[in-house]
């Protein structure tokens, strides 16, 4: 989880209560057809709990347990309250990073050494485990979160997150074909989901950005504040007050911020041939820590990213965005500079 300004592990917008959720994340593996793509070896289903993806799986011999899944977020955590209740085999990790928070500082945490997430025999993850305490996070989604798994999450699979059938489904990669009409764009990368995306600025002037799929996030585009200083955001516009002490720019009253944080629209966001008009943005006062390889400005979040199916291809280094509604394409956005 790249911290959004919205939305960190110690606080995030409430959510609904959870209703069937265990009738509806059975842990039983399904099967289903596909019309524009091979069959999956195997899906895992989930909730989509506004936009967020919560799956259900058993830790070690105990489970059900909840989950958050987080392309965002390097690694799998465990929450500090689940992980006492387990009992686990814990120590100190005095370096300890932690990619969930806006920090470039190393922080010691607590690592559990070792645990099994799984579903039958299929096993997610098998530690360490960094070790946090989540609780304000599950408290705001309204679920017992027992962790949240991060990018280990895909394995050495192709992976679907659809958001309507609301399945995570895997496919072994030397049977995986597409034939569908989503725009497939490459993947950049070691431990983050990362892609060029297309911006409008309002100035009209188009830049390439290299943003991180976070759906961890519920923004819809996040910008690092080197970003915004390399691009020339939030620009000269005039601030307010929300009436809650944090400041906006240009988005709606009662927007909740990270204290002195900027909100506002971007022209438009292109993703391949996909252009999406008027995006509501962040404006971040820090950059968050990466630990990657590729130089990221930003994240795209859930509010964005549940309006595609996505196909997350790591072997041949590919990721394919399907739309879920019509949406413009190969049509470069009109643009009138803003005074």
């Amino acid at each position: 989880m790249k911290a959004s300004s919205s939305c960190q592990l110690s606080s995030c917008r409430a959510g609904g209560l959870i209703v069937l959720l265990l009738a509806i994340l059975a842990p039983t593996l399904q099967m289903k057809a596909q019309s524009s793509k091979t069959k999956p070896a195997f899906s895992l289903p989930f909730v989509n709990h506004d936009g967020y993806i919560i799956v259900s799986l058993d830790f070690n011999k105990a489970g059900p347990r909840f989950f958050l899944v987080d392309t965002g977020l390097s690694d799998t955590m465990l929450d500090s309250g689940f992980a006492e209740q387990m009992k686990l085999d814990t120590y100190e990790e005095k370096g300890l990073k932690a990619t969930g928070i806006f920090s470039q500082d190393a922080i010691p945490a607590r690592v559990a050494r070792k645990g099994v997430i799984h579903q039958k025999k299929l096993s997610f993850a098998s530690g360490p485990y960094p070790i946090f305490n989540i609780s304000g996070l599950s408290q705001g989604l309204g679920i017992d979160l027992a962790g949240v798994l991060g990018f280990p999450i895909f394995g050495k699979y192709v992976v679907e997150i659809n958001y309507d059938t609301k399945t995570l489904d895997y496919f072994k990669p030397k049977k995986f074909e597409y034939q569908g009409s989503g725009q497939v764009l490459p993947l950049k990368g070691s431990r983050k989901l990362i892609i060029d995306a297309g911006l409008t600025l309002n100035n009209c002037q188009q830049v390439s950005v290299p943003l991180i799929l976070d759906t961890g996030s519920n923004d819809s585009l996040q910008l690092d504040k080197t970003a915004q200083i390399k691009y020339g955001f939030p620009g000269k516009q005039p601030l307010h007050s929300n009436g809650k002490g944090t400041i906006v720019m240009g988005g709606p009253e009662g927007t909740e911020m990270e204290p002195s944080s900027k909100a506002g629209k971007i022209k438009s966001l292109q993703l391949g041939s996909y252009t999406l008009p008027d995006v509501e943005t962040v404006f971040a006062e820090r950059d968050a820590v990466t630990e990657d390889s590729a130089p990221t400005d930003g994240v795209l979040g859930v509010e964005l990213l549940s309006q595609f199916n996505i196909i997350v291809n790591k072997p041949n280094g590919s990721l394919i965005l399907e739309s879920r509604k019509s949406m413009v394409t190969n049509q470069p956005p009109a643009c009138v500079p803003s005074s």
